[in-house]
């Protein structure tokens, strides 16, 4: 059976149990001024004692900064950083905080849709993300050894969600933007045992009306789903599971700039998701537990795009963040 979390904290390193992994991820953007970030931190498949630090930041234009790291600076329950960037919960399911000082790469998204990314102009940039949660119990999407290529497998493993908003500011350079931001969080932990896939879907969306949702979908080579889970927040602020009806794929190296997604929540209920993106960061999953910049060619990993996007869900606007891949193998076929 799956354990559900109790906290929202970061655990030690379980001696003993291998590829053991946690990886926080945030996932904030200003749709009013098209700018916004990727965050990620997770435990290194390398040495999970160390964190493996995964940054992009959305600028207009195309353009983007992006840095990847590996240290252990702090490593508590509750803040933890390899290098520059740094994660402190400030109230479990409520409150996080999110810092980063250092050097990042300029890049263009076109040509990360070209390959993985060569060696830039590096900048100094500084940012501070104050998150809060739009709802405080956090939808729990668990995968057990019933679904060996999902996210994460086995006992004790979890993976869950929550939309969130965010204020910020970054600096780079001598440029300051101060930011309101919509987005969501994931935290997972677990033994990750990642294995060839045809690739997965994740949706997480807020609507002016107040509604929340999201899903996440696994599929196997056949293309038939792993996990396929849903949720939708109900007016009691707490999340229902919900069933995925229709699912978008990773189809062409760009922005996915028109999608669809219908869900039916826990009361029956419909709801077609409208959307396009408005922009991707474009990388590269790689197996047993890494990511590039830049979408690469080899057949053995992942093409994925991370996207911003406006959506409608049964008419009412709203915005998403998408996340699709697929093994390039299948892509290039």
């Amino acid at each position: 059976m799956s354990i559900v979390p109790s906290n929202d904290h970061v655990i030690r390193v379980p001696e003993g149990i291998d590829k053991w992994s946690e990886n926080l991820f945030f996932f904030p953007f200003d749709f009013e001024q098209g700018i916004g970030a990727t965050m990620h931190l997770g435990r290194s498949g390398q040495d999970p004692h160390f964190w493996r630090e995964f940054v992009y930041i959305f600028l207009p234009d195309g353009k983007a900064v992006c840095a990847k790291g590996f240290g252990r600076t702090f490593d508590t329950d509750t803040k933890n950083s390899a290098n520059n960037l740094t994660y402190e919960c400030l109230e479990p399911f409520k409150r996080w905080r999110a810092t980063f000082d250092g050097m990042m790469r300029e890049v263009d998204r076109s040509e990360l849709f070209d390959g993985v990314m060569v060696e830039r102009t590096w900048v100094r940039v500084q940012f501070q993300f104050d998150y809060t949660a739009m709802f405080d119990t956090p939808w729990q999407a668990n995968t057990t050894p019933a679904a060996p290529g999902g996210a994460f497998s086995g006992t004790g493993s979890f993976h869950f969600e929550q939309v969130c908003t965010s204020t910020a500011t970054i600096r780079i350079e001598d440029e300051l933007y101060n930011l309101n931001c919509r987005g969501f969080r994931d935290h997972t932990r677990g033994v990750r045992k990642f294995k060839k896939r045809e690739g997965h879907t994740l949706l997480s969306y807020s609507t002016e009306d107040g509604h929340i949702g999201g899903f996440y979908q696994v599929r196997d080579l056949d293309g038939v789903p792993n996990f396929n889970g849903a949720y939708t927040v109900g007016l009691d602020g707490k999340p229902y599971d919900a069933e995925v009806l229709s699912a978008p794929k990773f189809s062409t190296r760009s922005i996915p700039t028109s999608y669809q997604v219908v869900l039916r929540d826990h009361e029956g209920k419909e709801l077609q998701i409208d959307a396009h993106g408005i922009d991707s960061q474009p990388m590269s999953i790689v197996p047993p537990n890494d990511m590039f910049f830049g979408m690469s060619r080899d057949p053995e990993q992942h093409s994925c795009t991370l996207s911003p996007s406006r959506l409608e869900v049964n008419g009412v606007t709203g915005w998403g963040h998408l996340e699709l891949s697929a093994l390039n193998s299948i892509i290039d076929a």
